[in-house]
């Protein structure tokens, strides 16, 4: 009976100083926090979120068909699932019943309005033409190709975080054989570097501030083909690529598909429909920000996708910015067949176009012949862009 008695005792005590300090005073705990109160993120993929004060002991209320959450620590981890929208996640303090909310939204890996749709078109001359004095002189052949469709802006920082995140890490397989996505340091981490935009923390990738909306460099072929397949598209053939940056089949109809540039033939006005070395070191105006900086190349830098002029398809920065990856190998002649032409089977450097925020007049024209770069490099000039060609629903 004794012993009974000593053990309520002992419950009794125990229950009147949950929740007090070692002098018998309610503990005080920092008032509970998130160090965001909204997020965006893609669908499948996961975001950290810093808990800021509480007392660590929490309880989670939200949409369990749109998010999977799951304390860390002083963090939350938030996994998206199949299911875009908008939905809110309650946090509880289970001690001071404090609540606090953030609101999530979740977005397709494919944005439909983010598409321009390029018509097939038969017979079309593409390739580069040599100036000659008094004339120009075209060494492009005829071809067909199908419609497919494009996407109107370069992929950005923002958007290849959330793929990277997704694939948790920065190395993948190719044809059974490891890669890297981007540029490495010599541990073999990503790189951190000045003119990198995008950074690792913990297990998530993400965009430097003021980064987000500017064009993902420093990405190799592998890195890009392997976000394209991840969104449900791949990357663009050069002849695909030429054809729409000339202004497809609306240009054919209209005239203006052999101009210098994407959008324009003239000289003085390509400065509204291209970043370049003239105009790169302007400020965009969207909210403050301002073009990346490096030393090497004076101050100048890309800017954020689509703050200059679309072409006669919609497509923004086809000239400038930064270049794009495409899907061929590089071959000295242009890609061969007449339908829906293809580079080489095999090779050494795949073919990159466009132009950059560095490049001059003359090798911003579409005039000039797509360079190359072995699949294995990057470069703080070259990006990609996406393209699909099933039909989307």
């Amino acid at each position: 009976m004794n012993n009974l008695k000593k053990f309520i005792n002992i419950v009794i005590i125990t229950i009147l100083l949950v929740g007090c300090s070692e002098h018998g005073e309610p503990i005080q705990f920092d008032k509970l926090g998130l160090d965001i109160s909204h997020l965006e993120m893609m669908i499948k993929t996961t975001k950290s979120i810093k808990i800021v004060g509480g007392s660590g002991k929490y309880s989670i209320k939200t949409n369990d068909k749109m998010l999977s959450v799951q304390p860390l620590g002083n963090s939350l981890n938030i996994t998206s699932l199949l299911t875009a929208g908008t939905t809110e996640l309650d946090l509880t303090d289970e001690n001071t019943k404090e609540t606090v909310k953030i609101t999530v939204k979740i977005i397709e890996r494919l944005k439909k309005e983010n598409l321009s749709q390029i018509e097939g078109a038969e017979e079309i001359n593409i390739g580069m033409t040599l100036s000659i004095p008094g004339e120009e002189v075209s060494i492009g052949f005829p071809i067909t190709l199908s419609p497919f469709r494009m996407s109107k802006y370069e992929v950005t920082n923002w958007e290849y975080a959330q793929f990277l995140t997704a694939n948790r890490g920065i190395t993948g397989l190719y044809k059974g054989e490891e890669v890297y996505y981007t540029k490495i340091d010599d541990e073999g981490e990503l790189y951190k570097g000045d003119d990198i935009y995008i950074e690792q923390v913990g297990n998530v990738y993400r965009a430097k501030k003021g980064f987000e909306k500017h064009p993902m460099v420093h990405v190799t072929w592998f890195g890009a083909e392997a976000y394209a397949k991840w969104v449900g598209g791949r990357l663009p053939t050069e002849a695909e690529w030429e054809f729409s940056a000339r202004g497809g089949k609306t240009a054919i109809d209209n005239g203006t598909f052999n101009q210098k540039y994407a959008g324009t033939d003239d000289d003085d006005k390509v400065k509204d429909y291209a970043w370049f070395n003239e105009n790169s070191m302007e400020t965009t105006g969207e909210g403050g920000i301002s073009s990346q900086s490096t030393n090497e190349y004076d101050g100048k830098g890309s800017h954020p996708v689509g703050t200059k002029k679309p072409n006669e398809l919609g497509l923004y920065d086809m000239t400038g910015n930064v270049m794009e990856w495409s899907n061929d190998w590089y071959q000295f002649q242009y890609p061969s067949g007449d339908f829906n032409p293809v580079g080489a089977v095999s090779g050494k450097a795949r073919t990159i176009s466009g132009g950059a925020w560095v490049s001059t007049k003359s090798t911003l024209s579409l005039k000039s012949r797509a360079s190359m770069l072995s699949p294995k490099s990057t470069s703080s000039i070259i990006g990609f862009r996406v393209i699909y060609v099933k039909d989307i629903k």
